[in-house]
């Protein structure tokens, strides 16, 4: 944490400007240091070239839980819960860190063999031998990380000797309102720290940094800060990071698309819930597929058009996955079809009947995936205006291709064509004119959704 620094007139200590220097002054400061000069060195981006707050994070097991888990804290932030002080960024790396241990204990007993590849993988090579090389130095690595995490990477780090200054984990909150100076200060002495060579990448440590003597603040061109699970696929993840919000979860496919389908398919079911809950489960599986072509429209945007429209994020986009949401896609479908086809049975009775028959329909359900992915990759390969009908065949697949799984009633069939139509006619505005949002959703829906009633009522009464 960044302190209120009061600093007399006359003080002649470098400001923050003049204390980021090039990588070899402080080569040739550490090469020529006299016997017994300690150096305090920071941790995270600097002695190692990654966050290892964020590496602890990554090795949370099972993965897909895990990102869930880190995915929902982010969401939420709890941190920002908590009162006065305690409250912020400043606790955000502790509580997740203490949730994660706790939640998922395993993870303190994987943690030191991941820390030995994170290590041998990632430690600043460049650093480290010219720590190591001169036997003049004392080595004090000090750091706003937990020791449960920075111990077992330092151990496999190779400096003859090195003292470990870092927070503990579960009063980590009360070391980072500290603050690494005032720690310092108070284990090793303001004469110890004002003597130092202090080297570090962040400008929170500007105390620190003015109060010695010998201050590098560098930024090493290797360093990166990656946050946790950011390979991770799971599903839906990175249409709630990348190409939407979270809230889209809610709105766009629960309201928009689970709840049009019970509206429409779900009430004349003879169980309606287990009908509902199936269309739950097959949603889900939809989206898994659907999915890819969010990946992949944000690939062509980024090497293909001259100004992509691509959502800006702190996370780094991964790549389209090739086989994890064919998958998920499929665990999702096997009880999504079994309930789907149970709920419309005759006799709620389990037998192999049903399971062939739940057979015949995941043959359904594969072939309207399969369809729905190569309609979306024509989607993302030809010109925009083009796609606008592409378009309606994946708003189509959304909803009334749904039918082909289970009956639908007449209004249920208006009710997602006018939900469909009114999808379509939005986008056809924004490709036009660019102004999706100026159209009125429910307006349009209400027109559509009346217009098709009153054309079955004429057709009824013909």
């Amino acid at each position: 944490m960044v302190q209120n620094i009061q600093t007399p007139p006359n003080d002649i200590r470098p400001k923050p400007l003049d204390i980021q220097k090039p990588i070899p002054d402080l080569l040739h400061q550490l090469h020529g240091a006299e016997p017994n000069t300690n150096v305090l060195v920071d941790f995270d981006e600097t002695l190692l070239l990654r966050n290892s707050t964020e590496e602890y994070l990554d090795t949370l097991h099972p993965k897909a839980v895990g990102v869930v888990f880190l995915s929902g804290l982010d969401f939420l932030k709890p941190w920002n819960w908590l009162p006065g002080q305690l409250r912020g960024e400043i606790s955000r790396d502790w509580v997740r860190v203490l949730l994660a241990t706790i939640l998922f204990p395993w993870t303190l007993l994987i943690w030191p063999w991941q820390a030995k590849k994170v290590a041998q993988t990632q430690q600043n090579q460049i650093l480290v031998l010219a720590l190591s090389s001169n036997p003049n130095l004392n080595v004090l690595v000090a750091t706003d990380c937990f020791r449960p995490i920075v111990a077992p990477i330092l151990r496999h780090i190779d400096i003859a000797s090195t003292e470990l200054h870092a927070c503990r984990l579960w009063l980590g909150i009360v070391d980072r309102l500290a603050g690494k100076f005032n720690r310092l200060n108070k284990t090793l002495g303001a004469d110890t720290v004002a003597n130092a060579i202090v080297i570090t990448d962040s400008r929170n440590d500007i105390e620190l940094l003015q109060a010695t003597q010998q201050p590098f603040l560098i930024q090493w061109p290797q360093a990166q800060y990656i946050q946790a699970m950011t390979a991770t696929y799971a599903p839906l993840l990175y249409t709630s990071r990348f190409k939407h919000s979270p809230l889209y979860l809610l709105h766009g496919i629960l309201m928009d698309q689970w709840l049009m389908l019970v509206l429409a398919l779900s009430w004349i079911a003879p169980r309606p819930v287990l009908h509902a809950l199936g269309l739950f489960f097959l949603v889900i599986s939809f989206w898994c597929v659907y999915e890819l072509g969010y990946y992949e429209n944000d690939y062509v945007a980024e090497h293909y058009e001259k100004q992509p429209n691509v959502k800006e994020t702190e996370f780094i986009r991964p790549e389209a996955p090739l086989v994890q949401p064919w998958i998920w896609a499929g665990l999702f479908a096997a009880p999504g079809l079994f309930l789907l086809h149970w709920a419309t049975a005759p006799e709620l009775t389990v037998s192999s009947a049903i399971f062939e028959q739940t057979g015949w329909l995941g043959l359904r359900w594969f072939i309207l995936l399969a369809i729905t992915r190569l309609v979306y990759r024509v989607f993302n390969y030809v010109d925009k205006r083009s796609r606008v009908w592409p378009y309606l065949l994946l708003q189509y697949s959304r909803l009334p291709a749904f039918a082909v799984l289970t009956a639908i009633s007449p209004i249920g069939g208006i009710l997602l064509s006018a939900q469909t139509l009114t999808s379509w006619i939005r986008y056809l505005i924004y490709r036009y004119q660019g102004k999706m949002n100026a159209a009125p959703h429910a307006i349009l829906r209400l027109v559509t959704l009346s217009f098709l009633m009153a054309m079955l009522a004429i057709k009824d009464g013909v």
